[in-house]
């Protein structure tokens, strides 16, 4: 209620106050809207990452759209990487809205053949992993640091 100014005065700081507990307890929704606060106005990247990558990892398609934007655009403190780009797109798109699948034949006209295919791969390969909170493992041979910042 407090994100969206329902019923009450619109305050982000208290509708952060309210999600950093439940993100950090891995609900999904509530990472993605974690990362949106801190990704979007460019806040704070990596943590805006951070929660992003735990929500999408959880199949979050909103997170997995975001995240894969923020991929695909790049940033001094998020490089362009166009295979996770592909990745996290393909995701958000997977039967999900237009505009998403738009979003992804846009960002794959960047991209080169052996960038989508990896990234193609990757999706397919793909499970989600629910309940994920931060220092978790979200993915096998993926893991987010507390930085933000996917590890190998």
């Amino acid at each position: 209620m407090y994100w969206m100014g329902q019923g009450v005065l619109q305050d982000t700081s208290q509708a952060i106050k309210w999600f950093e507990p439940s993100a950090k307890r891995g609900n999904a929704d509530a990472q993605f809207f974690m990362g949106s606060y801190y990704l979007l106005p460019r806040r704070d990247i990596a943590q805006g990452v951070k929660w992003l990558q735990l929500s999408a990892e959880q199949g979050n398609q909103d997170a997995q759209w975001l995240l894969g934007k923020a991929y695909s655009q790049g940033d001094r403190q998020l490089p362009y990487d166009p295979v996770q780009a592909e990745m996290w797109l393909r995701l958000a798109a997977k039967d999900n809205l237009e505009f998403y699948q738009k979003t992804l034949l846009a960002a794959e006209e960047q991209m080169t053949a052996d960038q989508i295919a990896k990234g193609k791969a990757l999706a397919a390969a793909w499970k989600p992993k629910h309940g994920l909170h931060p220092g978790q493992k979200p993915a096998e041979g993926r893991q987010v640091g507390t930085d933000g910042k996917p590890r190998s």
